[in-house]
């Protein structure tokens, strides 16, 4: 009996030290800041977070990728705020969270989630960048939203880069987005606190947003509503 619990200890140790080999022993942990910009009434103002990108080897020399992220604020001085998020809308219209990783590995001419052979690349990578569409990419930056109301979920909508004064006013214009690598650890603004409508049951969207139909049937996330494409970790997300 007691050379068979040897033996299985022997076996548990060999498959944690595979698995630390397969998953801890090649790993990439890069920190990017998303910087936004608007102008309003002719003033510049600018909202910005520290986002935690980490890829590791995982099997057949491809990468696993995990973040620690959350939304950029962007108060436009009393005309309301937008939320940069770490998402966007795929070509079937559902959201993706897990935009900034695609984005970086599309710059420097990666593919899919990237190949240990990127591992170098990753490291070095330096500067600052505009975000831009990519060809091939996702059609759009990074989900931007707004709420009318931030105490109630059910009020959020999208804001597109050509919104900004149609929805915060004729002077307010959306001035870009950009990344930069940087040594900064990840941003912890609060964010859970002042959006504590998306991290809680809400009675009141459910009743406007119902996952059913009159006839009980669940209704196809394709046919969802805007604001139901949209969980927590697309506005806050702690992967490692």
């Amino acid at each position: 009996m007691r050379k068979k619990s040897i033996v299985a200890l022997a076996g548990m140790l060999v498959m944690v030290f595979t698995l630390y080999g397969c998953w801890g022993g090649k790993t990439v942990t890069r920190n990017i800041r998303v910087i936004a910009k608007a102008e309003v009434g002719g003033k510049m103002v600018e909202g910005s977070a520290v986002m935690g990108l980490r890829w590791q080897a995982s099997d057949r020399g491809r990468m696993y990728i995990s973040t620690n992220t959350e939304a950029v604020i962007l108060d436009l001085d009393g005309r309301g705020t937008v939320y940069v998020l770490n998402a966007w809308m795929g070509d079937d219209n559902l959201s993706y969270v897990s935009y900034w990783p695609y984005l970086i590995l599309r710059i420097f001419g990666m593919k899919g989630n990237g190949k240990l052979e990127d591992f170098p690349r990753l490291r070095s990578a330096q500067g600052r960048y505009p975000v831009e569409p990519l060809v091939g990419g996702p059609p759009q930056l990074p989900l931007m939203v707004a709420f009318r109301d931030e105490t109630k979920r059910e009020t959020m909508f999208e804001v597109k880069p050509g919104d900004f004064a149609g929805v915060f006013g004729s002077d307010v214009r959306f001035a870009g987005l950009w990344f930069e690598f940087t040594d900064d650890s990840p941003t912890d603004s609060g964010l859970r606190n002042r959006l504590s409508v998306m991290w809680k049951a809400n009675p009141g969207f459910r009743e406007t947003f119902p996952l059913r139909d009159r006839n009980g049937k669940l209704i196809p996330s394709v046919d969802y509503a805007f604001p139901q494409k949209l969980g927590k970790t697309a506005f806050f997300r702690r992967a490692y």
